[in-house]
């Protein structure tokens, strides 16, 4: 009997493989059949594309001519470069299934425009196959329609810019330990990983901004950023080597049922307790406190609670510290690299501070920022600094999704770009690249985020996307810029940041700082983390900068 059921549970067994066979088989000819018809249906050149293998093999002979650890958002750059007769309008189309969807990469602002602004299309399904398993779909990156526009109306008030300001005070006391971190590293002389350190700062930060609390990760551990950093880490962003192998590893379901209840334990007490409580917040405003009063004005009676909605509170500050902490991180480091690299307009940034927050020493700085916040603002050559930096090195685009009959119309020729069944890519990577709107395009040059109309350097509108544009953009942008403007505030004038790159260590576009593609991050990042060493700069040096 045993036997008879092992030997049906066999074939049962093999006939599904065939049919989940069958239908990969299926599916890999209608996309491969879906690009290879482009050129011919529509007259618009694509790679020599393979009914076999699709363009891997052509992109493969393409990125074997430059450092094999670079991140895909060059793609499109390189593509302009080596083959523009395949970019004549503007976009390119890529068949890399199965490693991901078909995709058509678009670097014209106003082609980008047709999508993420008028209209905003929705996010591709690709981002909720990533996501949807830490969040189920229940946050701001991932919600659509009446249940997005309903939380991003009661998320917005918190990352204003007058609300930020407020916060800064709170920012404040995560930076100075984040400096106390390098000064205790510059006393050593010793070699680390900016980028380890400074992920700990924003955590920290965003503890603050979302939570009100103080998470101490760069003085302890503490069991939201451990979650935090491992559900990173089983974060499958495609289908490679490495993303199967998280997939299809049954550990990765006890971590993120793990990695879950620690976030629900750091963030739903405050939640509950202001609900509870009742009590009237002050001026400033956490995305705790935001939650509470949604929550208090939409329901008449305080228990019990709903469940769902509670789920809804933990996705949107999972998504927050997920997307806020990567971002911010990298654009700093960054940052303090491309300074040390240009010391023409570090000496500026450095003299612009000496302007705004006085010569008289750090303990001054931090009286004048904790009693004027909003003087930060008056820092503009160090914000068009890090707007430049964001310029080069922006950490991800946009992936968008079309419906049937959706076409792209390129602005100078009319011709339409058929886009349904594609993976629509905002590439501000290569956009930001692009001579004709940023010339001189891979040199470091701030001044042109205060040129004026006219002038040579002037940024015309639609092209500067980081944060990407539209209704769906980067709801923390204005939280990001200050943030690197106060760590910059209290560390860039007595300090160098010193990158640790070897000497022999192979450039891209002139520079061996470049973005890395890391299975175990999600978006780009400074190529081995950034080494450093931090050197301080003498009293004299720092009054004269």
């Amino acid at each position: 009997m045993s036997n008879f059921l092992a030997s049906h549970l066999l074939w049962v067994f093999a006939f599904i493989a065939c049919i989940k066979i069958a239908q990969a088989v299926l599916k890999g000819y209608r996309v491969r059949k879906l690009v290879h018809d482009i050129p011919e249906k529509y007259g618009i050149p694509t790679l020599p594309h393979s009914m076999l293998w699709g363009h891997l093999a052509e992109l493969g002979k393409l990125m074997a001519q430059y450092p094999s650890d670079i991140h895909g958002q060059y793609m499109p750059t390189l593509l302009m470069k080596h083959h523009p007769e395949v970019c004549k309008y503007d976009a390119c189309y890529l068949d890399l299934w199965p490693v991901v969807p078909p995709s058509i990469f678009v670097f014209n602002p106003d082609m980008m425009r047709q999508f993420c602004q008028e209209p905003s299309l929705p996010k591709h399904d690709l981002i909720q196959w990533q996501f949807g398993s830490w969040t189920q779909g229940n946050d701001l990156a991932l919600q659509h329609g009446e249940a997005w526009k309903k939380w991003r109306s009661i998320l917005n008030p918190g990352f204003s810019a007058k609300n930020i300001t407020s916060l800064v005070p709170a920012m404040l006391e995560e930076v100075l330990d984040f400096r106390q971190c390098l000064e205790g590293l510059a006393a050593t002389g010793e070699t680390f990983i900016l980028e380890d350190v400074a992920t700990k700062l924003t955590v920290d930060v965003i503890g603050r901004v979302a939570l009100g609390v103080r998470l101490k990760s760069l003085t302890a551990k503490n069991a939201l950023y451990t979650a935090l950093r491992n559900q990173v880490s089983w974060t499958a962003t495609h289908f490679s080597p490495m993303g199967l192998q998280k997939l299809l590893n049954p550990m990765r379901y006890y971590f993120t049922w793990r990695n879950d209840r620690a976030f629900r334990k750091v963030c739903l007490p405050g939640v509950i307790a202001g609900i509870e409580s009742q009590v009237p917040k002050g001026a400033s405003k956490t995305m705790t406190d935001l939650v509470i009063a949604a929550y208090t004005k939409d329901c008449s009676t305080i228990a019990p609670l709903d469940p769902h909605w509670l789920d809804v509170v933990v996705s949107q500050f999972k998504i927050f510290f997920f997307a806020g902490h990567d971002s911010t991180t990298a654009t700093l480091c960054f940052v303090y690299a491309y300074l040390n690299e240009n010391p023409t307009k570090l000496a500026l940034v450095r003299e612009e501070m000496n302007l705004v927050l006085g010569k008289s020493g750090l303990q001054d700085s931090i009286a004048i920022i904790s009693r004027s916040p909003e003087i930060l603002s008056q820092l503009t050559y160090t914000t068009a600094a890090i707007k430049e930096t964001l310029r080069l090195q922006p950490t991800v685009g946009s992936v968008r999704q079309a419906p049937e009959d959706f076409f792209l119309i390129h602005p100078e020729t009319g011709t339409r770009l058929p886009v349904h069944g594609f993976m629509l890519q905002s590439a501000s990577s290569a956009e930001q690249r692009m001579a004709k709107y940023f010339p001189r395009p891979h040199e470091f040059i701030p001044e042109r985020f205060l040129a004026r109309e006219g002038e040579e350097l002037y940024v015309r509108k639609n092209t500067y996307r980081p944060f990407e544009l539209g209704p769906r953009n980067c709801i923390g942008q204005e939280h990001a810029m200050t943030e690197i403007r106060l760590i910059l505030a209290l560390t860039i004038r007595d300090m160098d940041i010193v990158p640790q790159y070897p000497s022999d260590a192979p450039p891209l576009f002139g520079s061996q700082l470049y973005q890395e593609s890391n299975e175990r991050e999600i978006k780009a990042h400074p190529r081995l983390g950034l080494p450093a060493k931090i050197v301080l700069r003498d009293q004299n040096s720092r009054q004269s900068a």
